[in-house]
């Protein structure tokens, strides 16, 4: 959560937020006072207060008895109020440590988001100052204090925090000091559910949709979802979008078949545990297609595959996520969007630096992920005639 607003800012922050992106139009009634409230966890008060001075704003028209609406003009009106000033060009630093126990973004990512975000700042204000400033690697090791002052002798404007490189129970610090800063700050981030902050990041709901997707136009009817467990939420969220696009083009739970595979998060042991997870399923498998939880599964099913003697993809098709070419496999994969974040990102932080009105509303915004094809993934086999469909 975002301490620097309250309650109240919150709600109308949302709303704004919703204008602003367009999601909600002019003339379009937004949720009523009570399922606000129940949103929010606050009384209808509070809620009122928020509408009231939307309202006051000229964001708002509200009316007795039939709720609250969005003002023609509204979203032109919060794009006038949002131009940016001419000023100099920013100072702004990176937040970041590279963190060897999480997997999600080693050295080199961490490099690529540091690059991708100077490229696109200097892109949009030549001149900008961008100082990287790497965190201790040890959780609970960060000095809120300490971080402060280092900030203040940079006479920084803005902040972009890489929360994918720094260790989880160290964030609530961190969240806290930037409170105290009060200067605008940006998350940037593979995977993130802070609400009330400013983020970019990738949804690892439209990663299962983007895999769905790709394996449903080459023909796949049946289809497995290899995982380590459920125990992380963006597995989860993976699997949800997956099953989202298979039932919306008619293909039932019946056909999908769910397996999992526990293992630990590294490199090494995710490729024994798709190893050991195609040992036990192929020979019997009832899929044409198998989406893996990352590139590592992936590879272990390859070795699997190929210790059955099976062909992919003649035998069955196989996609993973985060395009490790570092495992020399031309597996089909889907990136983690790491470089379109950073650079969606330092148009944010420059937007929340040059134009203090838009610092009222949080806004949040997820980089879709695409699909690379590769030598994993073709049309599944007739099995009448055993040729390809």
């Amino acid at each position: 959560m975002n301490c620097e607003l309250t309650k109240q800012e919150q709600i109308a922050a949302w709303i704004t937020g919703k204008v602003a992106s367009g999601e909600l139009g002019d003339g379009e009634m937004i949720p009523p006072e009570v399922a606000l409230a129940k949103e929010f966890q606050v009384n209808r008060g509070t809620v009122s207060r928020a509408l009231d001075s939307l309202k006051q704003a000229g964001l708002l028209l509200r009316r007795p008895g039939k709720g609250s609406f969005v003002a023609a003009g509204a979203r032109d009106k919060l794009a006038a109020s949002t131009e940016p000033e001419r000023r100099r060009p920013p100072n702004v630093s990176m937040l970041g440590v590279i963190q060897d126990a999480d997997p999600r973004l080693s050295e080199r990512e961490t490099w690529r988001v540091q690059r991708a975000f100077e490229r696109r700042m200097a892109e949009l204000a030549p001149g900008a100052a961008v100082t990287f400033h790497k965190l201790p690697p040890e959780a609970g090791k960060l000095d809120a204090r300490q971080l402060l002052e280092r900030l203040a002798r940079t006479s920084v404007q803005g902040i972009c925090v890489i929360e994918d490189a720094i260790a989880p129970a160290d964030m609530p610090v961190l969240m806290t000091a930037l409170k105290f800063a009060k200067l605008p700050f940006v998350l940037a981030a593979t995977d993130s559910r802070r609400p009330w902050v400013n983020r970019v990041s990738c949804s690892h709901h439209e990663i299962g949709l983007a895999a769905a997707r790709h394996l449903h136009a080459l023909g796949h009817r049946s289809f497995a979802f290899a995982v380590p467990d459920f125990a992380f939420p963006w597995i989860g969220e993976r699997f949800a979008g997956f099953q989202e696009y298979l039932a919306a083009n008619g293909v039932g739970m019946a056909d999908i078949l769910q397996l999992e595979a526990p293992c630990g998060p590294w490199p090494e042991a995710a490729r024994r545990c798709g190893l050991a997870w195609g040992r036990k399923e192929l020979p019997r498998r009832r899929f044409t297609a198998v989406f893996a939880g990352n590139d590592s599964i992936a590879a272990g099913i390859m070795d699997a595959a190929a210790e059955l003697g099976l062909r992919i993809p003649d035998d069955f098709s196989l996609v993973g996520v985060d395009n490790a070419t570092a495992l020399g496999l031309n597996i089909t994969s889907i990136p983690l969007p790491v470089e379109e974040i950073a650079e969606v990102a330092a148009a944010l932080l420059l937007k929340k630096i040059g134009t203090p009105e838009s610092r009222k509303y949080v806004e949040q915004i997820f980089v879709l992920p695409e699909v690379v094809g590769r030598l994993t993934t073709a049309a599944p086999k007739n099995t009448a005639t055993g040729d390809r469909q």
